[in-house]
């Protein structure tokens, strides 16, 4: 800006060109924008010297042994998370967020992640550091969060905020079934549970006459499940000059292509599970008319029927294929009308469904029970119904990271997993299925 104004006066004192006046203004719009960005920067500075300066006054006080007042004498415990837990005054601290990993940040995990072990890269290596320690803590871990660090190569790298926040919007991709199921967290603890179930109901009856004692049998009893979590991985491998030129912009893409294995695998367990649940299946043929009594489409009543017989509880779910959930929308009657319609009001009064392929994931109804079309299930020859609630999927709420370079120098594998856990109650009663034979879907 001063060059500009110098040649100017060197000029006769010229009045400046328009270009002149058009360079001088956006000089001045940078020079209002630099500006802005140092007194962000100077505020930042000034509070970490007041934060700094409060740890050393609590660090001279406890090496004074100075008087700690006792625990929960202002309605709460005060500790430092930094310290361990122990009480050092009135007020409760704990970790910020060093922000070293924001979505449209300057700094790429994928990267630190790599550089921080092969080029044993100390910067890369705090700046992790204090960012899994900020999300533990976030996750109300604070045990786990004391004891992270970096140079240990089995309990991997905690994912940033945003990364998790992101898994957590984007699970819906990959896994309509598991979606559509109870979703229990699971924390970050892998250990076996043991979950109790009613094998027998409690004796109800009639008293028979007064001062008669009213059924006392069968007696109630319980017995126990154990549940044990799995690890599921999500891998993909990347070229060492994605990684050395990345941004955060890069972590992303990343982050989508693992994110996405790691829940085909997570589905397809789901679907096992359930499978599992009841392997006596009804028989179906796709190659008679729909109005046979041995059509799938009439013996899927059957199976739900079956289980709110024996379940007392009417099933509110159907799943399959994506292929067998293409031929349900391709039913047709005895005169060629669609029994599926894409809407309400749109066909006969003897339409048995409402749905379209754009809510194969969700929205669309057959016998009044919600079809979902989930890419977990292999085999297009069956189908099964269960209430939603009776199948349960526990999963852990902290995502970790590790890369090796299993291919050579030029090539890195980057790896995600997290801890996974399944359980259908009140099974075979809960779950019931059908196995079609034949493709004949029309009378």
């Amino acid at each position: 800006m001063k060059g500009i104004t110098d040649k100017c006066a060197a000029e006769s004192n010229r009045a400046m060109s328009d270009q002149e006046r058009e360079l001088y203004a956006r000089q001045g719009e940078m020079a209002t924008k630099l500006k802005a960005d140092i007194d962000v920067m100077a505020e930042q500075e000034r509070q970490n010297a007041e934060v700094s300066n409060t740890e050393r006054k609590i660090a001279e006080l406890i090496g004074a042994g100075a008087a700690q007042p006792p625990a929960g004498q202002f309605g709460v415990d005060q500790s430092r998370a930094a310290g361990g837990g122990e009480n050092v005054g009135g007020a409760q601290t704990s970790p910020r967020d060093p922000g070293h990993y924001r979505a449209n940040g300057t700094n790429s995990f994928f990267r630190d992640m790599v550089r921080a072990r092969a080029n044993n890269d100390q910067h890369a290596a705090r700046r992790l550091t204090e960012s899994g320690q900020h999300t533990l803590h976030e996750r109300g871990m604070p045990d786990q969060a004391r004891d992270l660090t970096t140079s240990s190569a089995g309990t991997g790298v905690i994912a940033p905020k945003w990364m998790t926040e992101l898994f957590a919007a984007r699970t819906s991709m990959g896994r309509p079934l598991t979606n559509k199921i109870r979703n229990i967290p699971l924390g970050d603890d892998p250990r076996t549970m043991t979950l109790p179930k009613e094998t027998v109901d409690a004796p109800i009856g009639v008293q028979s006459a007064e001062n008669t004692p009213p059924v006392s049998s069968p007696d109630w009893d319980s017995d126990t499940d154990t549940v044990t979590p799995i690890t599921i991985t999500g891998k993909q491998k990347v070229s060492r000059q994605l990684i050395d030129s990345a941004t955060p912009a890069v972590d992303q893409l990343i982050f989508d292509s693992l994110n996405r294995k790691h829940d085909t695998l997570v589905e397809r367990w789901t679907v096992w599970t359930i499978e599992q649940a009841n392997t006596s299946l009804l028989t179906a043929s796709g190659s008679v008319a729909v109005t046979d009594a041995t059509h799938y489409h009439r013996r899927i009543i059957d199976a739900m029927t079956e289980v709110f017989a024996t379940r007392n509880l009417p099933p509110d779910i159907i799943f399959g294929s994506p292929r067998r959930f293409g031929k349900v929308l391709g039913l047709i009657d005895t005169t060629g009308r669609n029994l599926v319609l894409p809407g309400f009001n749109m066909g006969p009064n003897n339409a048995a469904g409402v749905g379209s392929l754009g809510q194969a994931f969700g929205g669309t109804v057959w016998h009044g029970v919600e079809f979902v079309a989930t890419p977990g299930e292999y085999d297009d020859g069956r189908l099964y119904t269960l209430g939603r609630d009776d199948a349960v999927h526990f999963e852990s709420d902290v995502l970790r990271f590790r890369y090796e370079e299993k291919s050579g120098p030029e090539s890195i594998e980057l790896g995600l997993w997290a801890y996974h856990a399944w359980w259908v109650m009140y099974k075979p009663a809960s779950v019931k299925g059908v196995t079609i034979t034949g493709d004949g879907e029309s009378a």
